[in-house]
């Protein structure tokens, strides 16, 4: 898979970051699994999670000065909650013709986990492996939906690596679907 290459060579050039290669080589779903559920959304296909969460990271470094550990850090598990958790995978196969043909929804999410937003399920994975993020990559990752985060009240007074891996999370999303 020439993503997972371009991830560990850009994770590779950046100091101190070997735990996060190693937490992405562990964590099989990150790879495999979708960016969203229906085919007008990005990344809706198998893989397509690790594809966004490239095209995020190479729009961070491209349009910032932004120091690159945070970058790769956030970028690359900014969405890690919808590859799903111990419980299982966030998003499964829709089993209805109906959806996949009228809807174009090929995916649905797995009634058998807890249901959270996946920002939420994000940070929990990153706790439960014990990875540590700073309070700065923490925000970024829990506020990256800006707009349509789930607790919009907690907006106020973003932090410079949250507004910019939210611009490039809607950009990279929006580009995705062209």
């Amino acid at each position: 898979m020439e993503i997972k290459l371009e991830t560990q060579k850009i994770i590779a050039e950046s100091e101190g970051l070997g735990w996060l290669w190693e937490f992405l080589e562990k964590y099989g779903p990150y790879w495999t699994a979708p960016a969203s559920a229906r085919k007008e959304y990005h990344g809706c296909e198998p893989g397509g999670l690790a594809r966004h969460s490239f095209a995020v990271l190479k729009e961070m470094l491209h349009n910032s000065s932004c120091p690159k550990t945070d970058c790769t850090v956030v970028a690359l598990l900014h969405d890690i909650g919808k590859a799903g958790d111990e419980e299982g995978l966030y998003f499964v196969p829709e089993p209805s013709n109906w959806h996949r043909e009228k809807l174009g929804q090929f995916y649905k999410h797995n009634e058998d986990i807890r249901n959270m937003p996946h920002a939420t399920r994000s940070i929990w994975i990153c706790m439960r492996w014990g990875l540590k993020l700073t309070k700065a990559q923490f925000h970024a990752i829990m506020y990256h939906d800006g707009m349509y985060a789930h607790s919009r009240d907690d907006l106020r007074g973003l932090w410079p690596l949250t507004l910019l891996l939210h611009s490039a999370d809607m950009w990279t999303s929006q580009i995705e679907k062209i």
